[in-house]
């Protein structure tokens, strides 16, 4: 099997290759929960965390979809060998590429420095450019995001998850400022219908197969 090198030039290739845009258009917290997943999990390894109410939110928001992860196989995940990440499985290969410059679904550290530096030497020896995965990572999958298992099903259906422009409007909506001795006047017609729709929702998801 070729050697593949996921970098940032054989992930422009490949999209031009299936002629599809260069990155993923599902590349987002609120269109996807790989990519959500992905991002919040990159906090275990030094990377920024999500702002915890936002971070919330969205754990609801994707936790109501069909496409959350049922099963632990099916889960974004990152393993530990005591406070070091080591592994990181069923990423989103546009979160992986954020941070450390490969395109992948999956990574995995060398097991201690001694495999590293006789890996290192090896790789030294034979010329393989310093920008090869493999000075770095014991394993790595390449992933395209078009080979992503959520990918046909989320083009199917971009639905934006919240966000605190959406949750402001929907309040504005229903609070609005009225001529009250208080000042501010509860529309009962856009409260009635959010409640319909609620339990719409919810009817609808107690009725659906499981």
């Amino acid at each position: 099997m070729a050697h593949v090198n996921p970098t940032i030039a054989w992930y422009m290739a490949r999209s031009a290759e299936r002629a599809v845009p260069p990155r993923c258009l599902c590349a987002s917290v609120g269109r996807c929960p790989r990519f959500f997943q992905s991002l919040a999990l990159m906090s275990k390894a030094g990377s920024t965390a999500i702002d915890p109410a936002e971070e919330r939110d969205l754990l609801t928001f994707w936790k109501r979809s069909d496409l959350w992860p049922v099963t632990d196989e099916q889960a974004t995940a990152v393993s530990r060998v005591d406070d070091d990440v080591r592994q990181f499985s069923n990423f989103c290969p546009e979160v992986t590429y954020e941070r450390f410059d490969f395109f992948a679904s999956a990574l995995g550290r060398y097991s201690d420095d001694l495999d590293r530096d006789i890996a290192q030497g090896h790789l030294s020896r034979s010329g393989v450019p310093t920008t090869d995965w493999r000075w770095s990572w014991s394993f790595v999958s390449p992933m395209h995001y078009t080979d992503c298992p959520l990918y046909s099903l989320l083009v199917a259906r971009v639905s934006p998850g919240p966000t605190a422009q959406s949750r402001a409007a929907t309040q504005a909506e229903v609070l609005q400022l009225k001529p009250t001795f208080y000042g501010v006047g509860l529309d009962l017609k856009v409260l009635g219908r959010r409640l319909l729709e609620w339990l719409r929702r919810a009817w609808n998801r107690r009725g659906s197969p499981k």
